[in-house]
């Protein structure tokens, strides 16, 4: 189980850098081509679910390295999947519905008022089951500590 832990420590952290590496790349082409105000305004607003998502994967990184120090696994899932659930529904729901009404409201219309990617409504059912998944784990664990002193 340990090596097992490491790996995903290692792992995530890897993932954490190269998807990092990759917005820092982006955003420093986009100033060093030096790009107007509306094209970096588009990247930031286009970039800012990555970022999100970002803190997702910082936060698996997170508890797998709180179990590899001992804490129990059944203490951190609730925690990790609110925190993840909440990420990737907040990052899907900018990218489907808030980015396109900002950029409706700076650019002005004709525009589009949300995006359709199945893709993205996707990752958004699934933040929001992982939200649900989450209330289920604690009250499971509510229930076992109940039992648990009838014994």
């Amino acid at each position: 189980m340990d090596a097992r832990l490491r790996l995903s420590v290692w792992l995530s952290t890897a993932v954490f850098l190269i998807f990092l590496g990759a917005i820092a790349l982006e955003a420093g082409a986009t100033i060093a081509y030096q790009a107007g105000r509306g094209v970096a305004f588009e990247t930031v607003l286009a970039r800012l679910p990555s970022v999100i998502y970002l803190y997702a994967i910082w936060s698996c990184r997170s508890a797998a390295r709180r179990v590899q120090k001992g804490a129990r696994f059944g203490d951190e899932m609730p925690a990790l999947l609110t925190r993840i659930g909440l990420a990737i529904a907040l990052g899907a729901m900018i990218e489907i519905a808030v980015g396109p009404w900002v950029l409706l409201m700076v650019k002005g219309w004709p525009g589009p008022i949300f995006t359709y990617d199945p893709a993205t409504l996707t990752l958004g059912a699934v933040g929001a089951l992982l939200l649900v998944l989450a209330g289920l784990w604690r009250q499971a664990a509510s229930m076992a500590d109940e039992l648990d002193g009838f014994v």
